[in-house]
C-alpha cells in the first residue's frame, strides 16, 4: 500500500515518512491483510476502539453512550460508533 501522505498537514511536515514500508510500518495495520495472526488483529481492533471511545470521551461523550449501554442503546452515537468500528474491520 503506497499513501501519499504530503497532502496532509502532518504528512507535509514528515510525521509519516517511512511508514509506507514493511520494515518502519509504525502502528498502521492494514487490518484486511490476510498475515495478520488472530491475535494480531484483535490487538488492532482493541486499539483503534479504544481510540475511538478516547476521542469521543474528550468530546463529553459517555462510555456508556458510545457502547450503546442501558438507556443509551440504539443511540445515534452507538450508531455512529458501531459504523465506524465496522468501518474499521473492513
Amino acid at each position: 500500500m503506497t499513501t501519499d501522505w504530503s497532502k496532509t498537514w502532518a504528512g507535509a511536515n514528515g510525521w509519516y515518512d517511512g511508514y509506507d514500508n514493511q520494515t518502519n510500518v509504525g502502528n498502521f495495520h492494514d487490518l484486511s491483510d490476510p498475515n495478520l495472526s488472530d491475535e494480531e488483529r484483535a490487538t488492532a481492533l482493541a486499539s483503534v476502539r479504544e481510540g475511538m471511545i478516547g476521542v469521543l470521551e474528550q468530546k463529553g461523550v459517555t462510555r456508556a453512550q458510545i457502547l450503546g449501554e442501558g438507556e443509551y442503546a440504539g443511540s445515534e452515537t452507538s450508531k455512529f460508533f458501531n459504523d465506524q468500528m465496522t468501518a474499521a474491520k473492513g
